[in-house]
């Protein structure tokens, strides 16, 4: 298995509320998910996870012009920061959850398989925090989407794009 290893950021959620910046890390160690890569292994300074060969969300998008899986990919990942939450310890603990999801930290293999690539993205935060930034990802990511479109023709109709909206927002 190739590898890859990457120094934590000074600031990165990881270091964020809690004692112990490792806490976070053994969580995801522990979770196996086939959204995330494998966790190697992590010390103060950086950690080692599996590689992911493909290209992020949204060169994908713009590269396919298949918007129809970019969102179905979206909500893959929005289903799985859903799943992490502890919904009966909601307002009584800090909930593992990612701060900086965006296109460019998902990557998608040539299988058309998503991953989060960005680890020390993922920290505990409070209730409300965790809602504040599971609506900044939906808006990041659903911008990620309208701009591979834009970006890839200017010619695009106006109306196609004002209907693409309306089944992005419809998503959220």
């Amino acid at each position: 298995m190739k590898t890859f290893k990457k120094n934590m950021k000074p600031n990165g959620s990881l270091l964020k509320n809690t004692n112990d910046h490792h806490a976070p890390l053994k969580v995801l160690e522990s979770l196996n998910h086939p959204l995330i890569p494998k966790l190697i292994s992590y010390d103060n300074e950086s950690y080692e996870c599996e590689f992911i060969k493909g290209e992020n969300l949204f060169d994908y998008i713009q590269r396919t012009r298949n918007v129809e899986w970019g969102i179905t990919l979206v909500k893959t990942v929005n289903e799985f920061l859903y799943s992490l939450l502890d919904l009966k310890n909601i307002d009584s603990k800090p909930q593992l959850f990612a701060d900086d999801i965006s296109g460019v930290n998902i990557m998608v293999t040539k299988e058309g398989r998503p991953y989060i690539v960005d680890l020390d993205q993922f920290g505990f935060f409070e209730t409300q925090a965790v809602f504040n930034i599971f609506k900044e990802t939906n808006i990041r990511l659903y911008d990620a989407i309208l701009l591979s479109l834009l970006n890839g023709t200017v010619n695009k109709q106006n109306i196609r794009i004002k209907n693409l909206e309306n089944k992005i927002l419809g998503l959220m």
